[in-house]
């Protein structure tokens, strides 16, 4: 059937979209929307923002291929697809004032959690099941007025010290007000500092974009994922990753 599938999708899509080109945003919902039954989280990526410039020569369209576990990933519960044992309905949130604590499953070393509190706004990450990149869930990003609000995982990179390692997650920006801005950190704990952050998405996205950096890991291997909000914008993340070099 997975064979059936992918092959209908580029006997079906437009002309434009079997050469890599973008669809309209109207198509593209309509595709998503055909395919969903049997592709779990269809939504294709347009671009990527890899380290420096965005890099519009690395577009895809094979929404199955796209799908595919990241091999190496270091992170636990990547895509947000593990229910919350905590939530009804198995949708974990977490907050950046850290209150009411995060129920979002992570890996051997915490969840991912929700920081840092501050005296007026915010940010919360709430997984749901309406908007995936992959899979079954994906974690909805509210923020307002945010100073610097991160959603992060702590990895063990201890065995990985002095190499590169490169941390990864798919954005889709709905609305964004100025000075609005998503990237995706490698942080420091041992030092309190951040090792190396992608360019931030400053604008709404017509399409899901892959945010990547590339950073080395310090002394030690005290690490943390961040996926860092600033200003006031909605959006949606999924399918993170952490893998060595």
């Amino acid at each position: 059937m997975r064979t059936i599938t992918a092959a209908f999708k580029r006997a079906s899509l437009p002309r434009a979209a079997k050469r890599g080109g973008t669809l309209p945003p109207f198509l593209g919902f309509l595709a998503c929307l055909t395919f969903s039954v049997t592709a779990a989280g269809c939504s294709p990526v347009t671009g990527t923002v890899d380290g420096a410039a965005e890099d519009f020569s690395l577009l895809r369209r094979d929404m199955q291929a796209a799908c595919e576990p990241v091999t190496g990933n270091l992170l636990g519960n990547p895509g947000f697809e593990q229910p919350s044992p905590g939530a009804p309905d198995g949708n974990g949130q977490a907050v950046s004032g850290g209150n009411p604590p995060s129920s979002i499953p992570g890996g051997p070393l915490g969840p991912w959690d929700g920081c840092c509190s501050q005296p007026t706004g915010g940010t919360s990450w709430t997984v749901r099941t309406t908007m995936p990149h992959c899979g079954a869930r994906a974690v909805a990003v509210a923020s307002e007025k945010a100073s610097a609000n991160v959603l992060n995982q702590r990895v063990d990179l201890a065995a990985y010290s002095g190499r590169s390692v490169r941390a990864s997650a798919f954005v889709f920006i709905a609305q964004a007000q100025s000075g609005a801005a998503l990237a995706v950190d490698l942080f420091d704990l041992t030092a309190s500092q951040i090792i190396a952050s992608s360019p931030p998405l400053d604008a709404t996205t017509a399409d899901w974009r892959y945010l990547s950096v590339t950073g080395t890991v310090p002394t030690g291997g005290a690490v943390q994922i961040r996926l860092r909000s600033t200003g006031s914008f909605s959006a949606v993340v999924d399918d993170a990753a952490v893998v060595p070099q």
